[in-house]
């Protein structure tokens, strides 16, 4: 997992661009979709899909490295918009740290406690299951 998270921060920086799917602009399933396929796991195109697709981590606890978070789409919370992968889980804190790709920052680590992302978080998906 740690050489996925490797790569996966070796884009921070990267700017994002609507349809984006790398490596030098990314949206934010273009992002996880190409970093998941350096390392052989094909996903599919867009957010939605790739919660649809892949069992769900019903607890927080059971979160971990590796595992992809969504998000609310700006214009409707309800439905998934936005897609992220775990890079720590502090269960202690309640809260768990993700790479994406943002809007406004590009490729970027954050906090699943920001404001933003608290509200709209909608659930997680294991993509590894070893």
């Amino acid at each position: 997992m740690d050489r996925i998270l490797d790569y996966a921060r070796s884009f921070i920086g990267t700017p994002y661009k609507l349809g984006a799917s790398g490596p030098q602009q990314f949206d934010c399933s273009g992002y996880t979709r190409y970093v998941f396929r350096e390392f052989g796991i094909d996903l599919p195109q867009n957010s939605a899909l790739q919660f649809r697709n892949f069992p769900k981590v019903e607890e927080f606890s059971e979160l971990r490295k590796g595992d992809l978070v969504f998000f609310g789409a700006r214009k409707d919370i309800r439905n998934v918009g936005h897609v992220g992968i775990v890079t720590d889980v502090d269960l202690e804190r309640g809260l768990f740290y993700f790479i994406h790709a943002g809007v406004s920052h590009g490729v970027e680590v954050q906090r699943s406690t920001s404001p933003y992302f608290m509200m709209r978080y909608i659930g997680a998906v294991r993509i590894l299951t070893d």
